[in-house]
């Protein structure tokens, strides 16, 4: 937690791994918060927008569509959490879903994201590869598509889909998974990527804040009276 014990609008935080005091401009933190909000306002909204403009088309280009805007918030997330951009090709060109070596893996292990949004992601994930490897499913529909689920697979398309449902609203939402997919999916998909958006965005003003601070105290250091 940064405070601010001088009049000349220098914030001071906590010791770094108990060694030292380090310091931060009160403006540098204030202009760094107003950017890093604008920024994160701005990724929300292209993503809701996308969303919104996917619904003019078949259900074919929905599925594919969403799911490269999942995958690439998975992205985005995982490099954001290493902070090292050194790594972006390497993670970049690993699939999504597949085994141990696989973005959702990684997420996985970095704790980025929770075991229903983990479902959500696979079940989509393993939906648009069969839609994107198979010729006989370019008139993809929902509506043929739920039809031809059998008890089990009802079952998991209505506990996976709405992953955000808490349990006492399941009853609400795994139903309306199976009449109004689009729906669904949209509102799942819209909150996955937000988050992973929001916790990014934190990750990298941390990250600058620090950055910021290192410089700040340094010349503060320079400039202290002997």
């Amino acid at each position: 937690m940064l405070k601010e014990p001088w009049s000349d609008g220098v914030l001071y935080g906590p010791p770094i791994q108990q060694q030292a005091t380090m310091y931060l401009r009160q403006k540098d933190a204030k202009d760094l918060m107003k950017s890093g909000k604008q920024e994160l306002f701005r990724l929300v909204s292209e993503k809701n927008d996308f969303l919104n403009e996917l619904h003019g088309g078949d259900d074919w280009s929905f599925v594919i569509k969403a799911q490269a805007l999942v995958e690439g918030s998975v992205t985005q997330a995982v490099l954001a959490h290493l902070g090292d951009s050194r790594l972006a090709k390497i993670v970049e060109v690993m699939p999504l879903v597949g085994g141990e070596v696989s973005k959702l893996a990684v997420a996985k292990e970095l704790e980025l994201l929770t075991a229903p949004q983990r479902r959500f992601v696979h079940n989509m994930a393993i939906l648009r590869n069969r839609l994107a490897h198979r010729a006989d499913q370019a008139s993809f529909s929902f509506e043929r598509h739920i039809a031809s689920l059998d008890k089990n697979q009802r079952k998991e398309w209505q506990a996976s889909i709405p992953w955000f449902a808490e349990d006492d609203l399941m009853e609400i939402w795994g139903p309306l998974s199976l009449r109004a997919p689009r729906v669904v999916i949209h509102l799942s998909t819209f909150m996955l990527t937000g988050l992973l958006a929001v916790d990014g965005k934190q990750k990298e003003i941390n990250r600058k804040i620090d950055e910021l601070a290192i410089k700040t105290t340094s010349e503060l250091l320079r400039h202290e009276p002997t």
